[in-house]
């Protein structure tokens, strides 16, 4: 259609303007299709970790807290 549209212009600044508008839109669309796919496998990643962020609370509470005491060197 774009190509009918360029073909049916009889001035040269018409078909610029034309081909600046396509150019605009086409970019305007891939932008939106890229953040719309960034947005997908963002929600893909968090729904992906949700286990572990849920299992990862109950590890941190049974676990002892860290000690200050010097650990015993290992003998041979």
């Amino acid at each position: 259609m774009h190509f009918e549209k360029l073909m049916g212009v009889k001035k040269l600044d018409e078909a610029i303007q034309l081909q600046s508008d396509f150019a605009k839109t086409a970019y305007e669309d891939f932008v939106a299709e890229t953040t719309m796919i960034g947005e997908m496998y963002s929600n893909l990643a968090k729904e992906a970790f949700k286990p572990f962020k849920a299992a990862s609370p109950a590890r941190q509470r049974a676990s002892a807290p860290p000690s200050n005491a010097p650990v015993a060197a290992k003998q041979i």
